[in-house]
């Protein structure tokens, strides 16, 4: 699914980290995943759709994991889920109950922390020796699952991180892994999606999402009254400056009707760069708090008098041509 960070899981300490751990629980559709009630927590900024009606708290929130989300300036991994949830219909005078199911994401990692230590599932067969086979990952109960341990497909298991590096030290590889070429293809990308958008807003046409082609997803309706101020977090931003003559990309759709596809395909593009990129840039940022640099920045500096970003330059190759690549480090309130 995403071969530029390696075959995956393995017994090996650079492969041995938690966003391979994931990587088996999204990368397996057969398995389905439970994030224990204790790290669930509605989401900040949002109100309740009052037709929504979750599991009891006992029971936990049985979901699919559909994807592994990086973000772009944070030290966050968030896992994309769909939650089975029960929808108040109306019909004839009274309320029936459906099953629907929603889109949530939960943070596995959260400004370079662990902030949910294990899950459990029920895993397929492949997934269940993937995670066996690694070590000091797969548990029942309390109890280490090892080679002894016959698999049964009815089982819950527990799926453990802590103690584990959250990524790959061979990821810190910028040129064997493409990561400028990613970062100008993710600018490009978002430029045209942009486009798109304004095109779709400006003919009234509704915009899709990039996960529509499940059909038992309920819109919940909620009003969004912003996230109450008073967390300071530490963000890095990588970005590819442009030469002198770049052209931006122009959004020309290639038959009428196109537009919507279009966005839908960009939107998955975008994603997936963005995750690629965080999990390269991450690498490099904790290989750079050890020291251990693959580059040669500048010294810090600031654009204008008294702001609080500080930059950093150095020179990299995007095909053969010279571009500079830019860091930039700044706190904001979350």
């Amino acid at each position: 699914m995403r071969d530029f960070i390696g075959a995956g899981l393995s017994d090996t300490k650079p492969n041995k980290n938690v966003i391979n751990i994931i990587r088996v629980l999204v990368e397996d559709k057969d398995s389905t995943v439970y994030i224990p009630y204790s790290y669930v927590k509605d989401r900040p900024g949002k109100g309740k759709d009052p037709r929504v009606h979750f599991p009891p708290k006992d029971a936990g929130r049985p979901m699919t994991v559909v994807d592994i989300v990086g973000h772009q300036e944070r030290f966050n991994f968030s896992v994309q889920c769909l939650v089975d949830v029960k929808v108040e219909y109306e019909d004839n005078g009274m309320i029936t109950l459906a099953d629907r199911r929603v889109w949530r994401n939960y943070h596995i990692i959260r400004d370079g922390e662990l902030v949910v230590d294990h899950v459990v599932a029920t895993l397929s067969k492949s997934a269940y020796e993937d995670l066996k086979e690694a070590g000091g990952i797969l548990y029942l109960g309390d109890k280490e699952l090892t080679n002894g341990f016959a698999y049964d497909s009815s089982v819950v298991y527990t799926v453990r991180f802590n103690g584990i590096p959250l990524v790959s030290s061979n990821w810190a590889r910028p040129n064997a892994l493409s990561l400028h070429s990613m970062l100008k293809d993710e600018a490009e990308v978002s430029e045209e999606l942009k486009q798109a958008k304004k095109i779709l807003k400006e003919s009234e046409e509704v915009e899709p999402d990039e996960n529509d082609s499940f059909s038992d997803i309920y819109k919940e309706a909620v009003e969004d009254y912003g996230e109450s101020a008073g967390k300071e977090v530490n963000c890095v931003v990588y970005t590819v400056l442009t030469n002198p003559g770049y052209k931006s990309p122009k959004y020309t759709p290639l038959y009428e009707g196109a537009i919507k596809k279009d966005v839908k395909d960009m939107k998955i593009r975008q994603k997936d760069l963005r995750f690629r990129c965080a999990c390269i840039k991450w690498a490099m940022e904790s290989a750079a708090s050890n020291r251990r640099s693959p580059y040669n920045w500048s010294d810090l500096y600031q654009k204008k008098a008294g702001s609080s970003r500080y930059y950093q330059e150095t020179l990299v190759e995007i095909d053969d041509v010279k571009h500079r690549l830019e860091r930039c480090e700044f706190k904001k309130t979350v």
